[in-house]
């Protein structure tokens, strides 16, 4: 059973519980987004350092 069906049998020990799982996937998501961002710019960034350096030595 889950969480969210655990709170209509008892919403006080429940409710707080889940919005607490909610929350720190939610955080989790947000950490998740934000090093793929991270990573991509980082790629793009090498890449034209890369592409920059060989014009450069040419």
């Amino acid at each position: 059973m889950e969480l969210q069906q655990l709170c209509s049998i008892n919403a006080a020990i429940y409710q707080p519980l889940y919005e607490m799982a909610q929350g720190l996937t939610s955080r989790m998501e947000q950490k998740k987004n934000k090093l793929e961002k991270h990573d991509f710019q980082h790629c793009v960034k090498e890449a034209l350092l890369v592409g920059w350096n060989r014009r450069k030595t040419s």
